[in-house]
């Protein structure tokens, strides 16, 4: 059925990403006492949630174009939903959903400026960035590897999370823009670990990055240095006084990173072993973000 298809390249287990995402300057926000509107809050979760199901659909649509999930040593993490692999005659549908779907983000995205005009030009350019990534991070960006790594991130740390924020209140905050740094290093590592099973049919079909580039000691390499500034922010901002002491306890869920940096410093295959190392960065890059967002409060 489309519909089935169309849900299924989605992927709407991913979609919590937005949520967590979303916790930190929404927590923020309260904590310091500032009063912001339902409907830009409204209008903010709906634009978000919609970029991040094109970016989705964009992805297996190109993918099964080329011919690539068909190669794909697919995991519940990576290689795609497999949907369009099975309905192929359903990809121009699936096209055209997430065409609709960037053009909705866009139009919540002015909505939004048009609402809280005293930050008009900051999130025009935060918009006109994340849109930007958007269409072109699979036929563009994911041939250039370090733009390819920071892109992902960038997407939902700095436009979604600090973008959220500056439209929640109307301001900027140095350290919000902090804050939204950790979940960008998260999720660049979220993607990146996703891509060591996928590294050979990717090089295939002309995509560079980082793990196909550099090989996978040094993508290893790459996840230790993000893991690690995310810990030096979280710290220095207990240091600093904008996060409670408590906050220092969220480190803790940055321990099991050691045991998946090793993995990927080794990888050969997508082993058992390795596919929990997947699931465990999942829940990583899901639930400190949150868990800060607690501490705040």
């Amino acid at each position: 059925m489309t519909a089935n298809t169309i849900l299924q390249t989605m992927r709407s287990p991913f979609l919590l990403l937005v949520v967590s995402c979303l916790s930190l300057p929404l927590c923020y926000s309260i904590a310091a006492d500032i009063r912001w509107s339902p409907v830009i809050l409204t209008l903010i979760v709906a634009s978000a949630l919609l970029a991040h199901i094109s970016v989705n659909m964009l992805n297996e649509y190109m993918d099964c174009d080329s011919d690539r999930q068909r190669g794909s040593s697919r995991t519940p993490f990576s290689g795609g939903s497999g949907a369009l692999v099975a309905q192929p005659q359903r990809r121009d549908v699936v096209k055209h959903m997430a065409l609709v779907m960037v053009g909705l983000t866009i139009t919540g995205g002015l909505a939004i400026v048009m609402l809280q005009p005293a930050q008009t030009g900051l999130l025009v350019l935060l918009g006109l960035l994340g849109a930007g990534i958007v269409v072109t991070y699979t036929p563009w960006l994911n041939r250039l590897p370090w733009l390819c790594l920071l892109a992902p991130g960038t997407g939902f740390g700095l436009v979604m999370c600090f973008g959220s924020y500056v439209a929640l209140t109307g301001r900027t905050d140095s350290a919000m823009l902090l804050l939204a740094l950790i979940p960008m290093l998260l999720v660049n590592n979220l993607l990146l670990l996703n891509q060591f099973p996928d590294a050979d049919i990717d090089r295939r079909h002309g995509r560079r990055h980082l793990v196909i580039v550099y090989g996978y000691r040094t993508a290893a390499t790459v996840l230790c240095v993000q893991w690690c500034l995310a810990a030096a922010i979280i710290a220095g901002l207990v240091v600093r006084g904008t996060l409670p002491v408590p906050a220092l306890a969220t480190l803790t869920f940055l321990l099991p990173a050691l045991w998946i940096a090793g993995k990927a410093r080794h990888y050969h295959a997508p082993t058992p072993a390795f596919i929990r190392a997947m699931g465990l960065n999942v829940l990583i890059t899901l639930l400190l973000p949150v868990a800060l967002a607690v501490s705040v409060l």
